[in-house]
């Protein structure tokens, strides 16, 4: 496979147009936006199924900060899937991809300042370690995405 094949232009036309990006355009170049908006949508069920297990338990910050991040990160995926997206669709994705790491990191290694867990340190557990690699993995493609524009078909 030479360089060329992997090179494909999007052709983005009329009134509802977006700015293309890499696996956002067309059918030729989908599949980064499809395994974008997997990794996007698995992450954001996660965090749903995790706000609903905070209800109840002493602070409503934990539920509805789950919440917001599972239905930010399933919004983009949606998008992607329906081929509505565009580079601020995929540039949210990566800045919630990237929020999301930060407070789970800081609630691994030094316990976050809000909740009901002020100040603990959480322990990595199997779900939340799954849910940070979708994140992290989600990071990278998003990256490649914005930085090829248009240019990549894998």
């Amino acid at each position: 496979m030479s360089s060329e094949d992997l090179v494909a232009p999007v052709d983005v036309d009329g009134p509802d147009a977006v700015e293309p990006v890499a696996g956002a355009g067309g059918p030729a170049d989908g599949d980064l936006g499809v395994l974008l908006a997997a990794l996007l949508g698995g992450a954001g069920i996660v965090h749903l199924v995790a706000a609903s297990q905070h209800v109840g338990g002493g602070s409503w910050a934990d539920p509805v900060g789950f919440a917001v991040v599972g239905w930010l990160q399933l919004a983009p995926a949606v998008m992607l899937l329906a081929r509505r997206a565009g580079r601020a669709v995929v540039t949210l994705g990566l800045v919630v991809n990237v929020v999301a790491l930060v407070l789970w990191a800081l609630s691994r290694t030094v316990g976050l300042p809000v909740g009901s867990h002020v100040g603990v340190v959480e322990p990595v557990g199997l779900a939340d370690g799954i849910t940070a690699a979708l994140e992290v993995l989600g990071v990278g493609v998003a990256v490649v995405m914005l930085a090829a524009g248009g240019r990549v078909r894998l």
